[in-house]
């Protein structure tokens, strides 16, 4: 940091007591900021897409066995 003098009167602030944050890098503040956006962007989409992708799983786990393969015995249906 450059060096404020006014009338011989040194105006630098101290920089051990500034914060963390005010001290950081641009990158550092941009990761900050992206972080609760990349959030909030991967849950709206897992929102939308997750149940897509649950009724793909629950749809292949009542395919039927390929022929010639040892399927698990299935329960008796009700007819009711």
């Amino acid at each position: 940091m450059p060096r404020l003098q006014l009338k011989g009167v040194n105006l630098t602030p101290r920089t051990d007591s500034f914060d963390p944050i005010e001290t950081a890098s641009r990158d550092e503040i941009g990761a900050l900021q992206l972080a609760p956006v990349a959030i909030a962007v991967l849950t709206s989409y897992l929102t939308v897409s997750g149940s897509g992708a649950l009724m793909a799983l629950a749809r292949k786990a009542r395919k039927p066995a390929p022929p010639g393969s040892q399927a698990a015995p299935q329960p008796p249906r009700s007819t009711s």
